[in-house]
């Protein structure tokens, strides 16, 4: 049996190794691409049978990848798996071009399930609330899977930033701004960060 060809574009690693992990038995992953310039290249030189595309990415953001890649009317269909969860956004996503729209909180349940309508050329978008929320699941979401891996990076990387307090000043403060702000977009993609021990 011949497997679907898979390209994953997300500027966050962890997010590539959970979602090659979830479809790697039914699909074969060809790559990943971490910013947004790459992706059609990519696209262009791998031929994916589906891309699977992040809306917030360096260089040039997925919907402007996704209208590019229609304009150039590629046969790759297009997922978004994205934090984003504003009702307009996924309207101008499939006005985009894009066959499916996963929030990434629902991955577990709705990514597999996406990307077989998107090949089957049937459109599927993550329930959203009235308020623009993915509906209640009982299922564990992706956050289980992804906070060890975020408080472990954190804890990493604010280790090494107790090593370098002879630094100048400005540098260690700019290394502890960055921090700061790396936890509170975590905080608010997958939930809060575990205290550390």
């Amino acid at each position: 049996m011949i497997l679907k060809r898979i390209l994953i574009a997300d500027d966050f690693t962890p997010v590539h190794t959970l979602v090659a992990t979830l479809l790697g038995k039914s699909f074969e992953v060809v790559g990943t691409v971490s910013d947004g310039r790459a992706v059609i290249d990519a696209v262009l030189e791998l031929k994916p049978d589906l891309l699977i595309l992040d809306i917030s990415m360096p260089g040039k953001n997925g919907l402007e990848v996704a209208r590019q890649l229609k304009s150039l009317a590629n046969p790759s269909k297009v997922v978004f798996l994205t934090a984003h969860r504003d009702d307009a956004i996924v309207a101008a996503c499939l006005s985009a071009g894009a066959q499916g729209y996963v929030v990434k909180s629902f991955m577990n349940n709705d990514l597999i399930p996406a990307v077989n309508d998107a090949l089957a050329g049937r459109i599927f978008v993550s329930q959203l609330s009235s308020s623009g929320f993915p509906m209640a699941s009982p299922a564990i979401d992706f956050r289980t899977s992804l906070i060890p891996i975020f408080a472990a990076r954190l804890k990493t990387l604010r280790a090494i930033a107790l090593g370098l307090r002879d630094l100048p000043r400005p540098a260690f403060d700019e290394i502890q701004s960055i921090l700061a702000r790396a936890e509170v977009l975590i905080r608010e993609s997958v939930g809060p960060v575990p205290a550390e021990d």
